[in-house]
């Protein structure tokens, strides 16, 4: 337990966000605010991890957007999930961003991943190859031979699966901070609803870079 405390608590040190696009009209959607240009990328429950992870692993609870903020005349212009709200359907309610470390326990913790079997997506992108753990066949309780030597069992790879996300939630979620140049970074919303159900999603931004709305679906 203190190891893993430990280890949850070291996570946020290694948070970068993702790399951002050369403009704002470079993401699905954007949008101008006072003084600053927004894109963003509705994810659906997505959180594709390039690079050291080359996978996509998935949340069964929560909504995953991709936003920028690419200051135009204002230095130094602070950046926050904070900044951010979400609306659906048309509602007035707006949901405010979850935290990493929620998405991180989503995707950990059986009790929050609902009934999805592990997996992971290689090779990036969410129309990859799901690679799912496969159990080994025992002839009789206890056979060896169950159990391949240089194999990890459904156990093993669930946990190894889970590592990774979590680490993958942490590392390219938008971070707090000063903005200075363009920042851009996943933001995390609760939601376990259908996606089919979504027919109106809007992205409602409220920072120091001033105000707007973008529709994302």
């Amino acid at each position: 337990m203190k190891i893993l405390a430990v280890w949850l608590a070291f996570l946020p040190l290694l948070s970068a966000g993702t790399q951002p696009k050369p403009s704002a009209a470079d993401y699905a959607v954007s949008g101008k605010a006072a003084w600053a240009s927004l894109g963003a990328e509705f994810l659906g429950r997505g959180i594709d991890a390039p690079g050291q992870h080359d996978a996509s692993f998935y949340t069964t609870n929560y909504l995953v957007l991709e936003v920028a903020v690419f200051p135009s005349d204002k230095p130094g212009l602070p950046v926050s999930p904070g900044h951010f709200r979400l609306r659906l359907n048309g509602a007035t309610r707006e949901w405010a961003p979850a935290t990493a470390g929620m998405v991180a326990a989503d995707l950990r913790n059986p009790e929050y991943s609902g009934d999805r079997p592990p997996g992971v997506q290689v090779g990036g992108g969410i129309g990859g190859v799901v690679i799912a753990p496969r159990r080994p066949t025992e002839r009789f309780p206890g056979d060896p031979a169950g159990r391949r030597p240089g194999t990890q069992t459904t156990s093993d790879q669930s946990s190894t699966y889970a590592d990774r996300g979590a680490k993958a939630a942490h590392e390219l979620a938008l971070q707090d901070g000063p903005g200075g140049s363009a920042r851009s970074g996943l933001i995390y919303f609760n939601w376990k609803g259908k996606l089919k159900d979504l027919k109106k999603i809007e992205l409602v931004y409220d920072g120091p870079g001033g105000q707007a709305v973008l529709r994302l679906r």
